[in-house]
């Protein structure tokens, strides 16, 4: 379980450098192509991490992570098929 939260700590992280990217709030001149791959490969990884949470045992996950995580990816969605 640690190894897991540890990569979805790091994926946040690199989410949150794919979206100042797409806003133009970094200097660097990334891909297109590598700009539209991490969205939709970010996008799987909430589409999961919603999935796990609504299905969780822990009480505070379900009533709390899910609806944010469902909130998230609904974004995301929009955010890949838009840009």
């Amino acid at each position: 379980m640690f190894w897991i939260e540890i990569f979805s700590i790091l994926l946040n992280f690199i989410f949150l450098f794919f979206t100042l990217e797409w806003a133009g709030l970094t200097n660097l001149a990334m891909p297109l192509k590598t700009q539209k791959l991490s969205q939709w490969l970010i996008l799987v990884f909430f589409l999961f991490s919603t999935v796990g949470n609504i299905f969780s045992k822990n009480r505070i996950e379900r009533l709390v992570f899910a609806p944010l995580a469902l909130f998230i990816t609904i974004f995301l969605v929009i955010i890949v098929t838009n840009s």
